[in-house]
């Protein structure tokens, strides 16, 4: 314990290392942030009408925020397989519900020139990692890059709800023609208007959406 905390103590010194989730001293994510991310149960989000049934592995808020900040915004690529796994338990909770197999993870594409900028689309990341870790678990599950970006949407960030919703319409097509249900994957869901559009885009494709599943949401919702 001693060496560890020591090499801790080096890392930050020396690298200016960090936790993502509580900024403590050390490489990757401590114990304790790993721990809490984990320990949160995927809840059913209330307050999106218009949507399929919607649901999070955890709330934005916390360590999961923090995370999910570090990953998308400063390229933490070592934090994706743990938010995939709190996705892929989103998706079991959905189809909990709806079980329905075979399924397609659809993942909300990235604006190109941000998946750029990031070294990847880290919404196909995520989906990809979360459909590995569910057929481990013998779930047939698999990821599909079916929508791509039609027109560019404005930054999101301060518009309201009626705005973010307009801003997104006819933001996304379908690239193809889906041969099985999809669920719908996001890191985020706020007001809902992104994961409407994208259902709209596959439900046009002629796709029955079972449903939608994100890492975290900012609406409330109820324990599954």
């Amino acid at each position: 314990m001693r060496w560890r905390a020591a090499s801790q103590a080096g890392a930050q010194l020396v690298l200016g290392a960090c936790c993502a989730g509580c900024r403590r001293p050390g490489i990757g994510l401590c114990a304790s942030c790993r721990s809490t991310i984990r320990s949160t149960a995927p809840f059913r989000v209330d307050g999106l009408a218009g949507l399929p049934p919607v649901y999070a592995a955890g709330g934005y808020a916390g360590v999961l925020k923090e995370v999910l900040i570090a990953a998308k915004e400063r390229s933490a690529l070592g934090l994706l397989p743990l938010l995939a796994e709190r996705l892929a338990a989103a998706v079991a909770a959905l189809l909990l519900d709806d079980p329905v197999q075979p399924v397609q993870l659809v993942n909300v594409p990235t604006l190109p020139a941000r998946a750029v900028e990031r070294g990847l689309d880290h919404t196909r990341e995520l989906a990809r990692l979360a459909a590995l870790r569910l057929r481990r678990l013998e779930v047939d599950v698999w990821p599909r890059s079916l929508l791509v970006v039609q027109r560019r949407p404005q930054d999101q960030s301060g518009l309201s709800r009626g705005q973010r919703w307009r801003n997104l319409e006819g933001a996304f097509r379908a690239g193809g023609v889906p041969t099985v249900p999809v669920i719908l994957c996001d890191d985020i869901v706020t007001t809902g208007a992104t994961l409407a559009e994208a259902t709209r885009a596959c439900r046009a494709a002629g796709a029955v959406v079972l449903g939608c599943v994100t890492v975290a949401a900012t609406a409330k919702g109820g324990p599954c």
